[in-house]
């Protein structure tokens, strides 16, 4: 299936790019920048209990936007922001279950950012970008065609 292949390609920059952007961005973070993360996820948290994956889908983008842009690098923000597009047009085609596994790790990065510890956050994010791009290419194979969810 040539998308699951475009899909792990993707995924492949988003994680090398999005670790190196919060690990870079880490030292950068001011108590504002976090503050309006918080309360961020506290809107996707509520969209994702109301089972809105449109809003689930933005308010996710901010709070990584927010993230990304601590690292003060336009060219990485670029490439991420070139295919995050992409991936969120197929979450909407082929759905995402994934409302609460997103949620802990949101908050488990959000204390690793509080306590400024980079190598914690860098990690959370990896383990985040794998395990969505694995969600997502499962439910395209276990779908095979979109779904309406």
């Amino acid at each position: 299936m040539r998308s699951s292949y475009l899909t792990c390609t993707i995924f492949e920059w988003r994680l090398a790019i999005e670790t190196m952007l919060v690990q870079s961005g880490v030292p950068h973070m001011k108590d504002s920048d976090y503050n309006r993360l918080v309360t961020i996820e506290e809107q996707y948290e509520k969209a994702a209990e109301e089972g809105d994956l449109l809003l689930c889908l933005k308010v996710n983008e901010s709070f990584h936007k927010i993230i990304n842009n601590l690292a003060q690098n336009p060219e990485a923000i670029r490439i991420i922001d070139r295919h995050c597009g992409l991936i969120d047009t197929m979450r909407q085609i082929f759905g995402s279950n994934r409302g609460t596994d997103i949620s802990n790790d949101h908050r488990m990065l959000l204390e690793a950012l509080k306590n400024r510890d980079a190598e914690a956050a860098a990690n959370i994010t990896r383990d985040h970008v794998i395990k969505a791009k694995e969600d997502l290419i499962a439910r395209m194979k276990a779908t095979g065609k979109p779904s309406k969810t």
